[in-house]
């Protein structure tokens, strides 16, 4: 799967959930280096920012929801990103995130 944005757009990412009954750890990474992992829980709901990437992160096993948003797209951002629920018995969903130039430029004659 693969989103793409315009630098300061926010962007999303949802997936239905699958035999998750609770979120136990929840951890992010980005081209294979690990951003974020959560405390350990055993709630059914997770919410939480991840300030290194502008981005929101929302679990709820309840509705079977997760919901990833990029708060605001900056260069930086673009790469392959696998989030995890549970370690590696649960969920895991790899997407890629293009970022486009609001702007480009074409050669004119003078």
């Amino acid at each position: 799967m693969s989103k793409s944005g315009y630098i300061g757009q926010s962007v999303s990412v949802s997936c239905a959930l699958r035999q998750v009954e609770q979120v136990s750890m929840l951890s992010v990474s980005k081209d294979e280096d690990s951003i974020y992992i959560s405390a350990p829980s055993d709630n059914p709901i997770l919410s939480t920012n991840i300030e290194q990437l502008q981005a929101t992160v929302n679990v709820n096993v309840d509705d079977l929801t997760f919901l990833f948003t990029f708060n605001q797209l900056s260069c930086d951002l673009e790469g392959e990103y696998t989030i995890q629920i549970n370690n590696e018995t649960n969920a895991k969903a790899t997407f890629e995130l293009f970022i486009k130039s609001k702007y480009f430029f074409s050669k004119t004659k003078a």
